[in-house]
């Protein structure tokens, strides 16, 4: 590096230095061979390496800003250090941000856990989520390797998401026994849970991602015990239902875990897709069976065929909302359903709510069919 930015840098500077030693300090400023290696050895990946201890100013800049660089942001001195080591040659790069990972050094940000488009970090509150973040990206095999030894050794949240998102990239998340354990831990650390930093949040994606229904009841704990998650937990759950599909589906229409959450699952349940045979059979039961209260029931029929939702950039999956053509094909077999239910004498108590569903979706068809969608006969 460049001896300027090394002195505006100074702060980072003392970690880096207290994490490769001595002689890596040197290859940094070294224009010899880029190839050759850092260090004749290195402690195994995931494992904290001794090193001298760091002065406060090196692990935190709030500290830091009181040493010597409190004009420059965290986001310059993060693009200035990815400037230096996108200049490296990527042997001597992919060596420094694994040997970062495997000291247990870190540094505070003071960033927020930001996630942007595809799921890549546009900010991480750490030098090591940081670094997990330039892993990923330069080096995808190797950050699917090393978040193995996340998931052995880290109690942080925000680490965890990132090597759930880094491992399930690589690996498919539906079968990849070590991404499926490590999503457990998401739901069952009680700690994460009192503390819900951003990454905790984000790494629920990963039960998305590999399709956790047997999860949920789980899940329905932790909203019912803390309920700053409650927002958190239906969100996901509108996303990991209709990802299940059928599944997820006889999940929520079955499972005693739903019963103390009845307009949950009302809401739930009218996401099931009624172009679906399955589901139809579902939708159907719901009505008859689960036999909702007046209000309950109300509320399900002026939701259905529901298809919104929150939408955001996801660590591992992508938010795509219907088109206007998805959702006009929706509406018809709605329709058509819902005429079917109207002539069912088993859910006799719901013929007046059905028919202001029918006039509804007859509206909303004949305004699609205005603005040129056509779905056949109404």
């Amino acid at each position: 590096m460049p001896s300027t930015l090394l002195q505006r840098y100074a702060a980072v500077v003392i970690l880096l230095v207290a994490v490769f030693g001595v002689a890596v300090w040197w290859s940094l400023n070294d224009d010899s061979d880029p190839s050759s290696p850092l260090s004749t050895e290195r402690p195994p990946v995931g494992r904290a390496a001794p090193s001298p201890a760091v002065p406060p100013a090196g692990r935190d800049l709030s500290e830091a800003a009181r040493t010597g660089f409190a004009e420059r942001s965290a986001e310059a001195v993060v693009a200035d250090l990815e400037a230096e080591l996108h200049r490296m040659a990527p042997a001597r790069r992919l060596q420094i941000l694994l040997e970062l990972l495997a000291s247990g050094e870190d540094l505070n940000l003071g960033l927020d856990f930001r996630i942007g488009p595809g799921g890549d970090l546009v900010s991480a509150p750490t030098l090591r989520t940081q670094a997990m973040e330039w892993l990923a990206r330069w080096f995808p095999e190797a950050a699917a390797e090393h978040a193995l030894n996340v998931f052995g050794d880290s109690d942080s949240p925000d680490e965890w998401a990132l090597a759930l998102r880094n491992r399930g990239r690589v690996h498919d998340p539906t079968s990849d026994p070590a991404f499926l354990r490590a999503v457990e831990r998401v739901v069952r650390d009680k700690i994460w849970r009192a503390e819900s930093t951003a990454g905790y949040a984000e790494a629920h994606d990963a039960l998305v991602a590999a399709a956790r229904v047997d999860l949920v009841p789980e899940l329905l704990d932790a909203m019912a015990t803390a309920p700053h998650l409650q927002r958190l937990g239906a969100q996901v759950l509108e996303k990991l239902v209709p990802a299940a599909g059928e599944a997820g589906f006889q999940q929520v229409l079955e499972s005693p875990a739903y019963s103390d959450v009845p307009r949950l699952r009302a809401s739930l349940m009218a996401r099931a897709d009624p172009r679906n045979a399955r589901e139809r059979e579902f939708l159907g039961r719901y009505l008859r069976e689960i036999i909702p209260e007046p209000k309950i029931r109300a509320f399900f029929l002026s939701q259905f065929p529901l298809a919104s939702g929150f939408v955001a950039h996801r660590l591992l999956t992508t938010d795509r909302p219907r088109t206007v053509g998805e959702q006009v094909l929706l509406d018809a077999a709605a329709l058509t359903l819902v005429r079917e239910w109207r002539s069912d004498s088993a859910i006799a108590p719901a013929h007046p709510e059905l028919a202001e569903l029918e006039e509804r979706l007859l509206r909303d068809l004949e305004t699609a069919a205005e603005g040129g969608f056509q779905t056949g006969d109404q």
